[in-house]
């Protein structure tokens, strides 16, 4: 009987990367397309998880689970006491239930952020878990990301059941393309990492390839600079060889281009009335971005030395933001949202105004900023000094134990997630993306545990 639930529990950890990638439900507006299936979906999953595990383990008891938790690693310790000030935090917070649930639009409150701790660590503890389900994923989402880039709508007989999906394309299954950039570059540095020392293996190439050409579809700076980075390390942690040190980051550097005659071929579709949309790239050189990202940087940085202990709780950014802003900051800010001409007047209280359209006609907007646009930032405003400690001795202790296990392999198990953690340095966390990533450095961990000694596992990868 346990081993048959041993065999359950791989086949839905090995699978569940796939389900939770591409699961989207009909519903009645674009968020609840995108996020609120995940949500219940990871609930689901852990719910089921622990009932599984609970199931393997014969003759539970509370002596049993607190040997457990004696024996608890020094980075679940850290998770531990992470969670812990997040609770703290969401309770002393003025909106407890946008900090609990999220945004209507985001929803990456602290249930969220409890479920994807729980998620991790259902795939750090456990046993060596098949990458069948991630592979396949990385396939079918960046083919399908490449397909939305050409114009293709593969997913509107879901997407468009109640409504026309409103939104930036390469969609695909989790929003737009901003966010289609977080997960894209956690798939397509796996295979780094999955192929360490054959990266002569077609398979290799295949999966490097699609998911470095879905990644350049989505034309988001703060990935191709993730990536650039992370091809990087990847060549000072690996031996030099002629492959290593220059064949893989030039096939990169044209893969992660490829959107350019992509656009060209999306032209032509289009023309020919094949395709009904056009391939629209964006300007990956623009500083428009960093501009309006730095004021709102400014501000979280300000609210955080307000309440620097706790913090100001998760989600809450919207509440606050524009009173950590001066006048001048905060109209250019909207100037540069709005794309406004210098001749056109504005006239902003807080987070609404007017401005004057080309034509003279006054235009009611507001722009509701739901995170600071970085992680960094986000964590230090949302949780303050005791929360964002946690976690970076969390990082730093899990860091320590995969280099202890792993050698200098561990660079490239966690190369997916270092990637990321640079794409968040500009960007904001999101359901689809992070629920994949704790499920990706939940994995690499696990590797981390039943590997072989760290100079062996060093020999492994200087070989390459």
């Amino acid at each position: 009987m346990q081993r048959q639930l041993l065999r359950v529990e791989n086949v839905l950890l090995s699978l569940f990367p796939l389900i939770y990638g591409l699961f989207i439900v009909p519903a009645a507006t674009t968020y609840e397309v995108f996020y609120t299936p995940r949500i219940s979906l990871l609930l689901g999953f852990s719910i089921l998880m622990l009932i599984v595990r609970l199931a393997v383990s014969s003759e539970v008891n509370f002596a049993m689970l607190g040997q457990s938790v004696k024996r608890l690693d020094l980075y679940m310790m850290a998770l531990a006491l992470f969670l812990v000030s997040l609770a703290i935090t969401t309770m002393l917070t003025f909106d407890q239930d946008q900090a609990l649930f999220g945004t209507i639009n985001f929803h990456t409150g602290a249930l969220f952020i409890l479920l994807v701790a729980l998620t991790f660590w259902l795939y750090s503890s456990g046993r060596a878990v098949s990458r069948v389900g991630l592979a396949l994923l990385v396939i079918v989402f960046s083919l399908l990301t490449v397909l939305e880039y050409l114009g293709f709508r593969p997913l509107t007989f879901i997407t468009d059941t109640h409504e026309k999906l409103d939104t930036l394309f390469p969609a695909v299954t989790v929003g737009y393309r901003g966010q289609v950039s977080g997960v894209s570059i956690l798939l397509s540095l796996l295979p780094l990492y999955w192929f360490r020392g054959r990266y002569r293996d077609w398979r290799f190439w295949a999966l490097f390839i699609v998911g470095s050409v879905g990644l350049g579809c989505t034309t988001n700076s703060s990935a191709t600079i993730g990536f650039a980075l992370s091809i990087l390390i990847f060549v000072l942690v690996s031996k030099k060889t002629m492959l290593t040190a220059l064949l893989i980051p030039l096939v990169a550097l044209g893969s992660l281009n490829a959107y350019r005659p992509l656009t060209t071929l999306s032209d032509q579709l289009n023309t020919l009335g094949r395709v009904h949309n056009r391939a629209i790239a964006k300007d990956i050189g623009s500083t428009v971005t960093l501009k309006t990202r730095l004021i709102l940087w400014e501000a979280g940085l300000r609210m955080f030395a307000a309440k620097p202990v706790f913090g100001w709780g998760p989600q809450t950014y919207s509440h606050y933001w524009f009173r950590y802003v001066s006048k001048t900051k905060g109209d250019l800010l909207y100037r540069l949202e709005l794309s406004l001409k210098p001749e056109q007047k504005l006239a902003r209280v807080g987070d609404a105004a007017v401005y004057k359209d080309l034509n003279g006609k006054n235009v009611p907007v507001a722009l509701n900023y739901t995170t600071p646009h970085s992680a960094v930032v986000d964590l230090l405003y949302s949780q303050g000094i005791a929360g964002f400690s946690f976690f970076c001795f969390f990082l730093l202790l899990l860091l320590w134990y995969v280099s202890k296990r792993m050698g200098r392999v561990a660079w490239l198990a966690l190369l997916p997630l270092i990637g990321y953690f640079i794409y968040l340095s500009a960007w904001f966390i999101t359901v689809p993306a992070t629920g994949l990533a704790a499920i990706i450095l939940g994995m690499a961990v696990s590797d981390a545990r039943n590997s072989r000694p760290a100079t062996l596992a060093t020999k492994e990868v200087t070989s390459s």
